[in-house]
């Protein structure tokens, strides 16, 4: 349910993105039980990608100890 509720969203931004952008070629992707680092740079390399858009929420020392997914992606 969650997954759907996360695809519904991401369908949504992209659908925004693609009216005020009509040049760009917008594609969204919602997977789980994987990387996700590892998973966004495997897909930004199969599909050719630009650009990838990332946020983060990481918080204070758990950070430095498990990563985080930009921080995987960028290397």
């Amino acid at each position: 349910r969650e997954l759907e509720r996360g695809r519904a969203y991401l369908a949504r931004l992209a659908d925004r993105v693609r009216a005020s952008h009509r040049e760009l070629p917008v594609g969204v992707q919602a997977v789980t039980g994987e990387d996700p680092g590892a998973v966004v740079a495997r897909l930004a390399g199969e599909v050719h990608a630009d650009v990838v858009a990332l946020t983060t929420h990481g918080r204070g020392a758990s950070r430095l100890f498990l990563g985080s997914t930009v921080d995987h992606v960028l290397r």
